[in-house]
């Protein structure tokens, strides 16, 4: 397993608790969901809610994870643009 999203199935599989999370890209594709799709009701409706961290697929430990408070910052962070009150990689 490489990905943080296949250890989380597995542990929550396994009766584990694991943070609420989902996977987006700009197209929707195979248990990936479409970014735009993730208006403010969209990620109450998954159980989603603010703050919440952002994470790209690829990168390892903490790089590009970023802390969003809004819905702009998330939709920032998800797309690679520059989000200036975020706070930024650890």
């Amino acid at each position: 397993m490489d990905s943080g999203a296949d250890i989380a199935h597995a542990l929550r599989g396994g009766g584990l608790p694991v943070a609420a999370s989902i996977l987006a890209a700009p197209d929707a594709s195979a248990g990936v969901h479409a970014l735009a799709a993730f208006t403010p009701t969209a990620l109450k409706t998954l159980g989603l809610a603010f703050p919440m961290i952002v994470k790209p697929m690829r990168g390892r430990g903490s790089q590009g994870i970023t802390l969003v408070d809004d819905h702009a910052s998330f939709m920032r962070a998800a797309t690679g643009g520059p989000n200036p009150d975020a706070s930024g990689s650890t």
